[in-house]
Order: structure tokens, then sequence, then C-alpha cells
């Protein structure tokens, strides 16, 4: 008798903890419906932002916002990015939209931007072409429409990488703009050594030529900064300063491809080399972004588009078996420690659907865990919404350690409220979809 009160007991207490615990998901649920700004769309067409309203105040006097990705191969990320870039631009005075691209490659883009060009085309001149798809032509296609008003969008780069085509111009372009300050400063051989520290990498570069490239333009980097203020009168003091941050990108561009074996080298557990060579990008990256806000564009607002790892901060908190982030130094760890509350970085996440980008085969995602934040926000019915992180209180249940996937839809835990100021949620992803000739497959790093 005595042992069966025991068991009886002891099923009260499992009954009553599992009815608190659901208590508990059901309250943070209630808070999602109660408290998540829903997007009444994520189509770019749509250009009623009266549901976009929320953002304002989470992002406040911020001067740069960065939107993040979870994959490269989000469609509807890429749609919900669209229409947020044209909602800052048009309702909140940011004009500059920097990429997670060239430095050299986005100010040909932007050039040719100017000259009228159509939207593909502009978009090849830049990006890297992982991004060349019917959902991100579409701020291109936005971008156009801004040229001849009194508030143009602005496109720049910030990846210290060469991202597109327009490399091949690369030294004769140089050649031609230094000509301006200094006639035939850089002769026939420096030109072809610094076109191939652009244009090739790897095995098709041999030491020799790597360091006739990496001399020259260590020389005009030099002389850049010696005579910035001929070149300032010659070029102005944009072109200038872009010029010099390719050149010094070019550097590490050769750094990042020497090894043409490093690609191959990458996985959840990184090597030393390797994770030395990707915080050089993402240092360089947030450098150049520094640079992008406090002086090529001061007082201009800036919207930047990245991959969410790139653009975190705080990035060796996060826990999980799908990456190892010890030791990782990311672009918005270099720019959250420069511009503190003058950035706002929104990561992306999504509860369910189907991921792919021009490069690959569309790939279904897995259910998320339960508990995690996907779960929580598809159990309260949203479809499209955002959370800003930064006005939470102190006490609150988003501000610990918490389960979500907005990198690389991998399983991983964070007080997330640490790595990023604010989520966009989509219920259901899709891919994003080829320009037209069908998917393909594309080398680099």
């Amino acid at each position: 008798m005595k042992r069966a009160l025991v068991a009886i007991a002891v099923g009260v207490c499992v009954v009553a903890t599992v009815r608190a615990e659901d208590t508990k998901l059901d309250a943070r649920v209630e808070w999602l419906k109660k408290n998540a700004t829903a997007f009444r769309s994520i189509d770019p067409a749509d250009q009623d932002f009266s549901d976009l309203e929320g953002l304002r105040a989470a992002i406040g006097d911020a001067q740069v916002v960065q939107l993040g990705e979870q994959s490269h191969g989000d469609g509807a990320t890429f749609d919900a990015k669209v229409r947020l870039i044209e909602f800052l631009h048009e309702k909140m005075g940011f004009d500059v939209l920097a990429w997670e691209s060239g430095v050299y490659d986005c100010g040909k883009m932007d050039e040719a931007l100017r000259n009228g060009d159509d939207a593909e085309t502009v978009m090849r001149k830049g990006i890297f072409p992982i991004w060349h798809s019917r959902e991100v032509v579409k701020v291109f296609e936005y971008a156009r429409k801004t040229r001849d008003t009194y508030r143009p969008l602005t496109l720049v780069g910030f990846d210290p990488q060469f991202s597109s085509a327009s490399a091949e111009g690369f030294a004769a372009d140089v050649r031609t703009r230094v000509a301006k300050a200094f006639p035939a400063f850089i002769d026939d051989t420096q030109e072809k050594a610094l076109d191939a520290l652009a244009t090739r990498h790897g095995d098709d570069l041999g030491e020799d030529e790597r360091k006739a490239g990496r001399d020259e333009a260590s020389r005009l980097v030099d002389f850049l900064s010696e005579k910035r203020a001929d070149f300032d009168k010659a070029l102005g003091a944009r072109v200038t300063g872009w010029l010099e941050k390719s050149l010094r990108g070019a550097l590490v561009f050769d750094e990042l491809t020497k090894d043409p074996g490093a690609k191959q080298a990458m996985g959840p557990v990184l090597t030393k080399e390797m994770r030395a060579l990707l915080n050089l990008r993402d240092r360089t990256m947030g450098e150049n972004l520094v640079w992008l806000a406090d002086e090529q564009w001061k007082g201009r607002k800036i919207i930047v588009w990245a991959a969410t790892y790139h653009a975190i901060h705080g990035a060796p908190t996060i826990e999980g078996v799908a990456a190892d982030y010890s030791g990782t130094v990311t672009m918005g760890q270099v720019a959250h420690e420069k511009l503190g509350k003058r950035l706002y970085t929104i990561g992306f996440t999504a509860h369910h659907g189907m991921v792919g980008n021009p490069n690959m085969e569309p790939w279904k995602l897995q259910a998320p865990e339960a508990g995690s934040l996907e779960a929580f926000c598809h159990d309260a019915g949203l479809k499209n919404a955002f959370l800003d992180f930064r006005g939470l209180p102190e006490d609150h249940w988003l501000r610990h350690e918490l389960g979500a996937r907005p990198l690389g839809y991998g399983s991983m835990k964070a007080d997330w409220t640490r790595v990023m100021d604010g989520i966009v949620f989509t219920d259901e992803m899709y891919p994003s979809t080829p320009l037209g000739e069908g998917r393909r497959r594309q080398k680099g790093f």
C-alpha cells in the first residue's frame, strides 16, 4: 500500500512538471502573438510600408543597418530584404547600399547604374554570381528607378575579394586613373603584374608573378597614401579612397586565394590556418565598413547586404554541433566595436520550406527542434515577422539561451540578443531562382 502511494505521488509530480513546462512554452508563444511585428507581405511590389513601421523605432538613429541571410540561397529572405531596402530608402533616408562583394567591382557596378545600364547588367558588374537570381535582381530594378530622383541609391562594396568579371579591367583602370595625377607612373610590365594579381590565383599564378603583383600593389598603395592630396585633386576624394581600398583589397585577395586547397579544408571544425584566413577576410570587411561609415560616406545612412555569419557580433558565444565559432572574428564584431549603437544588425530565419541558390539544386529544410525560436514563431501563427532584441527588458526570456538556426540552418543555441539586434522570421522559405539559364556550378573561395 505504501509503495502504491509513493508511485501515485511521483506520478502527480511528473504531471505537474510537464504542465508547468507546457505553460511556460505557451506563455512564450502568446508573447510572440502579441509583440512580434507582423509583416503583411515580403513582396517588393507591395509599396504600402505601414506594416514595417515597427522597424523605425527599433532602428532609431542607427547609421548602418545590416541585413543578413541564412545561406545565400534564401529566396524569401531576399524578397524580404528588397522590400526592407525600399522602406529604409524611402521612409528612413538610407541611400547607400553596401554589398558583401568587391570594393572595386561594386564601384564599377555603381558606375554602370549611373550610366543607365539595365538591372541585370548592373548586377553582373559587381556582386558575386551566387546572388545572380530573380529575387536579387529586383533590388537593382529598384535602384535604377531611383537613379534620376533627388536621392538615388548608391551601390558600394566592402569585400577585399574581386567578385565579378569587372576584375579583368582592374589593372588597366588603375593605370588610367593614376595617370590623371601622375602620367607614366605605371608601365606595361607593372600593369601586367597587377592584372595577374587581380584575375588569376591559386595554381594559375606562379610565385614570381605573385611577388611582382604584390610588389606593384604595395608600391601603389604607398604612393597613393603619400600623394593623397594630389590624387584627391585629380580624381576626387571618394574615387581616390575607392582606388586605395581596391588596391589594399588585392593584397588581401592574394592571401585568401594563394592556397588552392584552402576551400577544401573548410568544414565544421576548421584548421588554425583556415580560421586565420576567414578572420582576415572578416576583419578587412569590418574595417572597410567602418571606413564607409566614418570616411567615404560620412553622414550618409548605409544598408548592408551580407551573410548573417559576417554581420553578427559575439560569434564565440554560439554553441552548436553545426559549427565551431570559437576564435571567430566577424565583420560585425569589428564594426560593432567601432560603431556601437550606430550599427543595427538584423538576422533572418525560417521554419520550413526549400533552399537553393543558382549554383545548387534546392533542398528541403528539416523541421526545427521543439522549443526553438522557429518552433515558437510557427506555433504563434506568424508568417513573416520581426523581433527587436535591443529593446527587450533584461530579464526577458529571449535574453536567455535559446535554440535557433539563423546561420546556415544549423541547429545552435545562444543568447541571440548578444549576437544580433533583431531577427526576421519567415514561416516558409523558397529557393533563390536562376535568371533563366538554369542552375550552374561555380568555383570560388
